[in-house]
């Protein structure tokens, strides 16, 4: 067996470690020395990116998290100005509406206006024409009588064609 597989005890110096042979001799050996670089620098370099990746995966995740709550506060405010879109377009929808059910009853009480007046000269028509009918149903039973009075026959005659002009 060489000396190197019978190492049983390690005491710690700086970079530089005492081994202790079974035998009792004293070694000075750089034990992790590699190419003039021991291991302990190449785990200090290994620590050293580490610690760089993961300040630089702390970086990233904070700002995926300020990203996310900005967009977050952006998605509300843009739900926000929907919700107040929406009720703008309803409030000027009743709006529209009311000014056109508005419209539509001045329309209505201007025809019901024009209605009642037809109406009134539809009655003072028939009341004219009712007049005229008694006049000559009393002229011509004046006439069957045979006591036709040449007024009222002039007066009946005006009347009938004031009522046609």
């Amino acid at each position: 067996m060489t000396p190197w597989a019978t190492f049983c005890l390690f005491r710690c110096k700086a970079s530089e470690f005492n081994l202790v042979h079974q035998v009792g001799e004293t070694v000075n050996v750089d034990y992790f020395s590699v190419d003039g670089v021991s291991d302990h620098e190449l785990h200090l370099d290994e620590v050293v990116k580490q610690r760089e990746e993961l300040q630089h995966l702390d970086v990233n995740l904070k700002a995926r998290l300020i990203a996310r709550s900005e967009v977050t506060g952006i998605h509300e405010r843009f739900d926000s100005q929907i919700k107040e879109h929406i009720t703008s377009n309803v409030k000027l929808q009743c709006l529209c509406v009311n000014e056109q059910l508005h419209e539509r009853e001045k329309t209505i009480m201007d025809l019901q206006r024009t209605l009642d007046d037809k109406d009134k000269e539809l009655h003072a028509i028939r009341l004219d024409h009712e007049s005229a009918w008694a006049k000559e149903d009393l002229i011509r039973e004046q006439q069957k009588k045979g006591t036709c009075n040449f007024s009222v026959y002039l007066f009946s005659s005006k009347f009938k064609t004031s009522m046609f002009v």
